[in-house]
């Protein structure tokens, strides 16, 4: 009987594993996407600011 619970005590403790394992790379896509995203608004960010700076240097001349 001990055996039996041992053995499905070390079934259930490698599935646990391996689903957090699982949900670990998921995090990780997720926070790769983040950051990518995170990344393009920053550009566009600067992007409108260089178009700003641009246009005051024009009115400058």
């Amino acid at each position: 009987m001990e055996m039996i619970i041992t053995i499905a005590g070390t079934v259930l403790t490698a599935i646990g594993t391996g689903v957090t394992v699982w949900q670990a790379s998921k995090v990780k896509s997720y926070r790769d996407q983040i950051a990518f995203d995170l990344r393009k608004l920053h550009l566009s960010e600067v992007a409108e600011l260089l178009k700003r700076a641009q246009d005051e240097g024009r009115k400058l001349l």
